[in-house]
């Protein structure tokens, strides 16, 4: 992507309004499949799971690059 910053730039957007809209619908889905009572932990505990999620699959990456190589991984 060398030598092409406004498609980077373009695209790191796309990536953020796309995850800020995914996380929208994920709040209400949550909210809708608890009481309102435990509600707040629920919300919680889903973002917990997310953000856990989303670096245990950066670390899967990080570790099969390290022996199939970057684009093996």
């Amino acid at each position: 992507m060398r030598g092409r910053p406004c498609l980077v730039w373009l695209l790191v957007r796309l990536c953020g309004v796309e995850v800020a809209r995914r996380a929208r619908y994920g709040a209400v889905a949550v909210g809708d499949a608890v009481t309102p009572g435990v509600r707040g932990a629920a919300l919680g505990v889903a973002t917990l799971v997310c953000l856990v999620g989303g670096s245990v699959g950066s670390a899967v990456v990080a570790g099969l690059g390290e022996v199939v190589g970057i684009p093996g991984s």
